[in-house]
């Protein structure tokens, strides 16, 4: 089974770092070589291939554990080394009320175990979330996921 990637949060996300490495050259194009525009230029690279390199376009779940691709590398987790599944946020606290509750989760998926995974940047199916349910319980990994209400 296979989640994949808001199309357009993908394109988002691989403009913002084109945007990003152009204007680390450009600074430093524009600006000759001193220590703070090789400084900038390297901030912007490292930000543009962090995106490029790990940004989840998908994430494909099966009895051996969940294998998620990004543009640039593509990750095995088998299931022995997740603990448990939990939903990232999307929303955070209304900014008139800093002590609201925050409202739930509504987010892709995370694998937590020896590290964090973001698996996908939204959230699944109610039928993809119980065949994930299904495959995580099947290997004794602890979903504390709740399905998102509404997809």
């Amino acid at each position: 089974m296979v989640l994949t990637s808001s199309p357009l949060r993908l394109a988002a996300a691989f403009l913002s770092s084109l945007i990003t490495l152009a204007l680390g050259v450009g600074v430093l194009a524009l600006n000759g070589l001193n220590v703070a525009t090789v400084f900038l230029a390297a901030v912007c690279m490292v930000i543009a291939a962090a995106v490029v390199v790990d940004y989840p376009i998908s994430a494909t779940f099966d009895g051996q554990g969940i294998v998620r691709r990004s543009l640039l590398r593509q990750r095995r987790c088998g299931w022995v080394s997740v603990e448990t599944l939990v939903r990232s946020r999307t929303r955070r606290r209304p900014a008139l009320d800093p002590k609201a509750p925050l409202p739930p989760a509504t987010g892709g998926l995370i694998a937590v175990g020896t590290a964090r995974l973001w698996l996908c940047d939204r959230a699944e199916t109610a039928a993809q979330f119980e065949r994930i349910r299904e495959l995580a319980r099947d290997a004794g990994v602890e979903v504390r996921a709740e399905m998102v209400v509404g997809r």
